[in-house]
């Protein structure tokens, strides 16, 4: 495994702690040594966000109000080493690149913009598959190719796709993947242990991730392999990586830019394609009778078609600028790309990819059964991702898969889960409150298993600026 640099501080980073703030981390059932990747610079508590202390927002918390693309982009996968370096033969991926490697981080990164997702690979079923395969993911691509700013490769990407966009009326600035985490101890749980960098850029909490480790690698990785055969880029985006997109929705009263990363793009098939063990896409009927479904849906569909239409602009006016011969020193993409820092390392923008629907976005699971997962439907929620491809694997073989349509899922989704989704709102409303009283605006959050709480603390020495300077000058007035 290969950690990211907060793992360096190791004993010494406990050393760095008072006795004091040792003593009151073990009172909060917080072991500083064992996690000692998570408490580096803390300096006294300033409260906590958890079951108790989270009153549910007295409104209600809807996806309704639809939501807009930001940005999206994939990164650009690292050239392979020279095949005599005897790890090669373990990472490589199907198309000879390595997919990850801990030295990530070391590389000069490269985006795609608008970039794409892989699309779906329809293979005949059964299709087996080497048992005992030991294979690599990474937790945070962002985090891999820019430790120092994980958000970095988002905005840039924003710049070129929505020049004119400003975020002074955005209340959070977080990824899918903490806010998920969030839900979850606003309900009393944790799933893993996790630190959170707290800052204020204006009135716009920013929440950045730290992990213990980015890189893992598993045997029967199920979820990998189902991901390595049932996904592909088309020939020229052969390069790609991982593709993220970015979106601004409300979440009750307030404005969220919310990053995450994206499985699939599945488009509508060949109407002469079928095969026995695919269930190809249907709206699930049955979840929702509470409401008259025939408006629902014909409200929905005129939403989606807005949505696309808005998103099919965005992405062809970057083919537009490509077609007009913007690409001389003045075009926008070398622009964005030349706005950095001594401080931080450069990042290069490259115009590729087609660009993704969101009506086409895609999150895969694969499982023994087909029980449902709420966890994935808390996702996709979030994520406001339309279709769920399920696979139900055995020992050595996928053997069937189901491709849903799962809009009325989340709606229903939605309705059972008001009480948690409005304490959401208020642990939000918490971090901000907490964070903006500090000196420097700054705080550090961190959670365990065992305490099931975000501890939210003031650091010790005032961290580095969590963007660029360009950037905050650039989306805040």
């Amino acid at each position: 495994m290969s950690s990211t640099p907060w793992s360096k501080h190791g004993r010494a980073g406990i050393n760095k702690l008072s006795h004091l703030t040792q003593r009151r981390l073990r009172m909060l059932g917080i072991d500083p040594v064992r996690y000692s990747w998570m408490t580096a610079n803390l300096g006294r508590q300033l409260g906590a966000v958890d079951e108790t202390t989270t009153k549910p927002y007295a409104g209600r918390v809807t996806s309704a109000g639809g939501f807009e693309l930001a940005c999206s982009y994939n990164w650009r996968l690292p050239p392979a080493p020279a095949p005599r370096d005897p790890r090669l033969a373990r990472m490589k991926n199907r198309e000879g690149r390595i997919r990850l490697l801990p030295s990530l981080a070391r590389q000069t990164p490269q985006i795609f913009v608008p970039g794409e997702a892989p699309g779906v690979v329809f293979h005949e079923l059964p299709l087996s598959f080497a048992p005992n395969r030991r294979l690599s993911s990474c937790r945070d691509f962002n985090t891999a190719y820019m430790p120092e700013s994980p958000f970095q490769a988002m905005f840039r990407a924003i710049e070129v796709m929505r020049p004119g966009l400003k975020l002074d009326d955005v209340d959070v600035i977080i990824n899918r993947s903490n806010l998920s985490h969030l839900l979850r101890v606003a309900r009393g749980r944790c799933s893993k242990p996790y630190r959170l960098e707290l800052s204020m850029i204006r009135n716009s909490l920013l929440v950045t991730p730290k992990w213990p480790v980015l890189h893992e690698s598993h045997r029967n990785n199920y979820g990998r392999l189902f991901e390595e055969h049932f996904t592909r880029h088309t020939t020229d985006m052969s390069e790609a990586g991982s593709h993220h997109r970015a979106i601004l929705y409300n979440l009750g009263p307030l404005r969220c830019l919310v990053l995450m990363e994206v499985d699939a793009a599945f488009t509508e098939l060949e109407p002469s394609w079928a095969s026995p063990n695919w269930r190809l896409p249907q709206t699930e009927q049955n979840l929702m009778t509470s409401i008259q479904h025939e408006q629902v849906q014909a409200a929905h569909e005129q939403q989606i078609s807005m949505q696309s239409d808005a998103e099919r602009r965005l992405f062809q006016s970057l083919l537009n600028d490509e077609n007009n011969g913007n690409g001389d020193d003045g075009d926008k993409f070398e622009e964005a790309a030349s706005k950095k820092p001594p401080s931080l390392r450069p990042l290069t923008l490259l115009r590729k990819g087609g660009g993704t629907l969101s009506a086409h976005t895609a999150e895969l699971i694969t499982k023994t059964d087909f029980q449902d997962s709420d966890t994935k439907t808390q996702q996709m929620w979030l994520g406001r991702t339309p279709y769920l491809i399920k696979s139900l694997h055995s020992l050595n073989a996928f053997t069937n898969v189901h491709v849903i349509n799962s809009w009325r899922r989340l709606m229903a989704f939605e309705e059972r889960s008001q009480e948690n989704l409005q304490k959401l709102v208020s642990a939000l409303q918490m971090l901000r409150e907490i964070t903006s009283g500090t000196a420097d605006r700054h705080a550090i959050g961190i959670c365990t298993q065992q305490s099931r709480s975000l501890k939210v603390f003031t650091p010790q020495e005032t961290p580095r600026p969590s963007l660029p300077l360009d950037i905050k000058k650039r989306f805040w007035t």
